[in-house]
């Protein structure tokens, strides 16, 4: 509200718990007249009921899911709802390699600046007491809301989708080699 008040321009807050434990977040717009605050309009919705209504759709496999981060890092949405609300950087080590906290850290300041791109990045997998890594690719876009960034990531697990478009790719080039040195060779 502070914000609103100061600025005249509409806040979007980061996930909080209400008073009832619930995850929410809150949109302040100000109403004005003439450029003269008369005053905001305040609204809580919680993070259940925008999952519910609009983001649950976005989790298409467990191979091929959506992922909605504040610029701040905090996880907006995330088919595992337990880390709903968490900030990135707090479950880093649970969720990632070490080798990937940079790639984060790059992303978060394009979604900073408003860009979108992609990320390749190491998911971390326990299996009781082993652990092993998945290979991600993403693409990312960005979207303003208040006047903050949020990225919208799709993510997909590199084994079992871009390694074999690659494996194709490699058979495809060396065939027409072979066809290219045969039709030399015997010309």
């Amino acid at each position: 509200v502070a914000y609103v008040i100061k600025y005249k321009k509409s806040y979007v807050t980061d996930i909080f718990k209400t008073s009832s434990g619930k995850k929410a977040i809150s949109i302040c717009v100000p109403v004005l007249k003439k450029n003269k605050l008369l005053g905001i309009i305040r609204s809580m919705i919680l993070i259940k009921t925008i999952e519910k209504n609009y983001l649950k759709k976005l989790f298409f496999s467990k191979l091929i899911y959506a992922t909605i981060f504040s610029e701040s890092g905090q996880i907006i949405y995330y088919p595992q709802k337990k880390f709903i609300g968490f900030q990135t950087q707090t479950i880093q080590d649970e969720l990632f390699s070490k080798s990937s906290s940079k790639k984060l850290s790059y992303f978060f300041d394009q979604v900073k600046e408003g860009k979108s791109g992609i990320i390749e990045y190491h998911f971390k997998v326990n299996e009781g007491k082993n652990t092993r890594y998945i290979s991600k690719f993403g693409a990312y876009a960005t979207f303003s809301l208040g006047l903050k960034n949020w990225a919208f990531l799709i993510s997909v697990d590199q084994e079992k989708y871009i390694n074999p478009i690659r494996k194709h790719s490699i058979n495809i080039y060396t065939m027409l080699s072979i066809i290219i040195l045969v039709l030399f060779s015997s010309g």
